[in-house]
């Protein structure tokens, strides 16, 4: 009985380190990009934060623009991930490790609270530039623009 127990635990185990089969939310497959396919096969086998790899590395393991300098190729690999992030078949985290597969919950939740983070730090940014803005005696058009001519 324990050793079928053991095998259960390793079979689950093993289910929750592989990636599920892509199924793809918003798009069809055809339309992804090329690269977005390349991608996802080398992030596939990145699962866990103990085998993150970095994006300029993602680019060189799936042969993408080879005649592009190391950190462009980063750059264009995270715009592809942004852009089609509801198109990945797995929870895909990133972090000063590097990209990885989502492994656990623990992981998952480790990387919402950095996100969340990093999205409250940009609001006391912008926050603190509309105050500069008021102090300096600009008049606010929108939500982003600012002008030095009082509206009639």
């Amino acid at each position: 009985m324990s050793l079928d127990l053991f095998s259960w635990a390793h079979q689950e185990r093993r289910k929750l380190r592989a990636p599920p089969p892509h199924n793809p939310r918003s798009l069809p497959a055809d339309a992804l990009p090329p690269e977005f396919h390349a991608i996802v096969r080398v992030l596939s086998r990145h699962v866990g934060r103990d085998n993150a790899i970095t994006a300029p590395d993602v680019a060189i393991a799936a042969n993408l623009w080879p005649d592009t300098p190391r950190a462009a190729r980063g750059t264009k690999v995270r715009a592809i991930i942004n852009r089609h992030r509801e198109d990945l078949p797995w929870f895909l985290c990133g972090d000063a490790a590097g990209l990885y597969v989502a492994a656990t919950l623990a992981e998952r939740n480790a990387y919402q609270r950095q996100l969340l983070s990093r999205i409250r730090a940009i609001g006391a940014t912008y926050k603190a530039c509309d105050r500069r803005n008021q102090i300096d005696g600009l008049t606010r058009l929108s939500a982003a623009t600012w002008s030095t001519h009082r509206p009639a």
